[in-house]
Order: C-alpha cells, then sequence, then structure tokens
C-alpha cells in the first residue's frame, strides 16, 4: 500500500477556493481540504452552507515548502 499515513510529519498545504486561500498543517491533502473548510467556513460564517457543501474538487491543494 502506497500512500500517507497519519504517522507521516505534517506538511504545509495552500489551499484555494475561488479567490480565498488558507494554509494549513496537516499530513494529506486531503486532510488539508477538511481544515481549510472548516478555517474557511470560521472565517466567512455567512458563507457556512455554501462552503461546507462544496465538492473537495473545488478545492486545489498545492503543499508547500515549510
Amino acid at each position: 500500500m502506497t500512500g500517507e499515513t497519519h504517522n507521516d510529519p505534517p506538511h504545509r498545504y495552500l489551499v484555494q477556493v475561488g479567490h480565498n486561500q488558507v494554509v494549513v498543517v496537516c499530513a494529506t491533502a486531503a486532510e488539508a481540504v477538511g481544515r481549510a473548510r472548516k478555517q474557511l467556513c470560521s472565517d466567512f460564517p455567512r458563507l457556512f452552507d455554501v462552503i461546507s457543501k462544496l465538492a473537495e474538487n473545488k478545492f486545489e491543494v498545492r503543499e508547500v515548502p515549510s
């Protein structure tokens, strides 16, 4: 089985949706989407319904150097 596990060291990911972006630290790109979604919902509470229902493919995820 290849792929990252939760035992891997944390990585920094830049997650972008539209013109908004956040940097999150976590083990996998999939986890980065979840953390970014939570952060964006917190930052933009009026858009909670929209952000929480966005498909994962709407989030652009890039690993950034530490």
